[in-house]
Formats: structure tokens, C-alpha cells, sequence
């Protein structure tokens, strides 16, 4: 994991980790919502991406306060560049064939 300044990446510090508050974060392969859900609650703005309409619908159930969209890992994701702070990806990536 990596944190933004600007536009400098840099490994987590203490700092990057516990202050989300106004971060724009993407729960990409977001599932059923519940890191997304988790983000928001700690002052981010979160938004989620997957690839199962069945898992999306869920993640609005799970978190009606964020935004949801159906988005393929494997593919340009459909966000301008530099719209996140934060790209959150779990228990994912084992199953996107080619990255």
C-alpha cells in the first residue's frame, strides 16, 4: 500500500494510516461494501467498484451513503487520473488473471 502527497508516493507512515478524513478513496474489487462502508465511517469519501452486479447490490445495502459502480479490474477503470487519494484493493487481486 501506498499513500499520496501530492504528488509524491511514499510507503504508509503512522499519519497516512489513521487520517482519512476528506480522502478521496476507491474500494476497488469492493465486494459486499464493507471496507467501503468502513472508509466512510472514518471521515473518507468513499467509493466502490466491482465486477458482480450481484456484489454491487449488496455493497448499496451494506453502505447507502457511497457510490457504487460495475467495473472490470482487468480494464481501464472509468475515473479520470488523480481522482482518488487512495486505492484501496483486498482479497482481490489472487483472483484477476492478468494484472
Amino acid at each position: 500500500m501506498f499513500c499520496s502527497s501530492g504528488t509524491q508516493r511514499r510507503k504508509p507512515t503512522r499519519k497516512c494510516r489513521s487520517s482519512r478524513r476528506g480522502w478521496k478513496v476507491l474500494d476497488a474489487g469492493c465486494g459486499y461494501g464493507w471496507y467501503t462502508r468502513w472508509f466512510q465511517q472514518q471521515g473518507a469519501a468513499a467509493q466502490g467498484c466491482d465486477g458482480s452486479q450481484a456484489m454491487l447490490e449488496l455493497a448499496r445495502e451494506n453502505a447507502p451513503g457511497c457510490q457504487f459502480d460495475r467495473a472490470d479490474l482487468q480494464a481501464t477503470l472509468p475515473y479520470p487520473a488523480a481522482t482518488f487519494d487512495l486505492v484501496f484493493c483486498n482479497q482481490v487481486l489472487m483472483d484477476v488473471g492478468d494484472i
